[in-house]
């Protein structure tokens, strides 16, 4: 007689959501824990999950409409009662009301952003996050952080709670597949990729690159990030640059057209306020671009051969970097990268997480 598969109910709201860190996230492992065979999976959402690969797995929503998000907390205990889930995951920072007791529950973080750069968020989302997250770590039985950077966040903001933390790094992207080509010599660019959100900081970074281009630059500047909270503000500023003709900004490429801005990318660039992580720069470090970084910790942590750093609030010196990173050659290697590992590895630890 074969022996019953535990119950793993996993919030997949972000299938549904926007296209960030966390969507990605999320769609990376979601196939190796349906492969592993190890649990009987559910995925609990807010709305239907359109384009799902796996046509064995049960899912549960709530039916589309603006009161969703509220009714959330009430319907999603009542399934993890009735369909006797022994495992609840969240990969997005927040765990259900009134979970039952005997329901073990893990949640992963990936940044404590509400904490560190507070002004970069939407109220709303501040004041979710606010409420949210502090309930979710204390009720998790597991808290899954994607970073050391993030672990050493929490214990400073939850010391009681880090005992039950682990750092379980994120895998190689599947964008990195495909032969590298050398950059284009007619159309040398920079590339960012990112959120148009406050965070990214990319209202600096164009003026940053305004006086660039100004001072004699040479090369170009290609943004590539999907339409996030306040990206109203970067138009404003793009529209006030006097080499605007020079800067692209796509809010639509797949990740067909994405990898080859980076095979033909000069250089990268992230100067963001702060990451949890960041998958980007480790996009672009694995197409040998030379990177050039914000100084913060996620950053440091990950990309410690990182080619430049910068005060990301140092206008002059993110300008003087763009100089500097002209003149850098793209490489053959990914000496950059301190994580080295596929999506796949980074599956198998949280499979291990459900487990215990």
């Amino acid at each position: 007689m074969n022996e019953k598969k535990p119950i793993l109910a996993i919030d997949a709201r972000p299938l549904v959501r926007g296209s960030g860190g966390i969507q990605r996230y999320l769609k990376q492992v979601l196939p190796v824990l349906i492969n592993s065979d190890k649990h009987q999976i559910i995925l609990y959402s807010d709305r239907p999950i359109d384009n799902l690969d796996f046509n064995n797995i049960k899912t549960r929503f709530i039916a589309d409409n603006s009161l969703a998000s509220i009714l959330w907390h009430i319907y999603s205990v009542y399934w993890v009662r009735k369909d006797k889930v022994d495992v609840y995951w969240s990969p997005r920072h927040h765990l259900p009301f009134a979970l039952p007791a005997q329901c073990k529950a893990v949640v992963t973080i990936h940044d404590f952003v509400w904490k560190t750069t507070a002004k970069t968020m939407p109220k709303l989302q501040f004041l979710s996050e606010a409420c949210l997250m502090p309930a979710a770590i204390k009720r998790a039985d597991t808290i899954v952080c994607i970073s050391q950077t993030t672990n050493k966040q929490l214990s400073q903001y939850y010391p009681k709670h880090r005992a039950k933390s682990q750092v379980i790094l994120h895998g190689q992207s599947d964008i990195k597949k495909g032969k590298m080509v050398a950059p284009s010599t007619d159309q040398q660019f920079f590339l960012s990729v990112g959120t148009l959100e406050p965070r990214k900081n990319y209202i600096l970074q164009i003026k940053a690159f305004d006086a660039y281009a100004h001072n004699g630059g040479s090369n170009n500047l290609i943004i590539v990030g999907k339409k996030g909270w306040g990206y109203k503000d970067i138009y404003k500023q793009l529209d006030q640059c006097k080499h605007k003709d020079r800067i692209s900004i796509l809010d639509d490429a797949n990740d067909k057209k994405l990898k080859s801005l980076y095979q033909t990318a000069a250089g990268f660039i992230s100067i963001s306020l702060d990451e949890g992580y960041g998958l980007p720069p480790q996009e672009a470090a694995f197409f040998g671009l030379p990177l050039l970084l914000a100084q913060i910790d996620a950053y440091k942590e990950l990309y410690p051969l990182a080619d430049l750093w910068v005060n990301p609030d140092d206008l002059n010196a993110v300008t003087q970097a763009l100089h500097s990173l002209e003149k850098l050659p793209t490489k053959t290697i990914t000496s950059t990268l301190s994580n080295k590992r596929d999506w796949s590895a980074c599956a198998e630890e949280l499979l291990k997480s459900f487990e215990k």
